[in-house]
């Protein structure tokens, strides 16, 4: 299995309000989550045995790591402005970049009780 990392351009709307974000543009299937990535302290280092996964950038800076089980190779995509979905059998983990924590939203294709979900340490970029 080669790696598969699917990316699209996020839509960022700015003024002096703030900004908004069109996170998540179409239905989902399974459930959403946010996770909140504090500096020195990783998520994920896992994958996820039947369904995919999207990770979008809310707030803060962040790199998505994905490596492939049987293969080892890894990719190291920085979550800057894109949201990137890592598939089924592709172990995966996010680590906060800079001092400040931040946010991710994450978007999967299956319920939690529907997934199996298999550890697997990812090593950070």
């Amino acid at each position: 299995m080669s790696l598969r990392i699917h990316t699209e351009e996020l839509s960022i709307h700015s003024d002096a309000r703030g900004r908004l974000i069109k996170a998540w543009p179409r239905a989902c299937s399974g459930e959403v989550y946010v996770v909140e990535l504090r500096p020195g302290e990783p998520r994920g280092h896992h994958f996820h045995v039947h369904g995919g996964e999207w990770f979008v950038p809310l707030m803060g800076s962040c790199i998505l790591v994905v490596e492939d089980p049987h293969t080892l190779h890894r990719a190291v995509v920085p979550l800057d402005g894109i949201r990137a979905r890592v598939e089924a059998g592709q172990a995966h983990a996010l680590f906060s970049v800079g001092s400040q924590p931040a946010l991710v939203l994450a978007v999967a294709d299956l319920r939690h009780a529907d997934e199996e979900t298999v550890p697997y340490p990812v090593a950070a970029p």
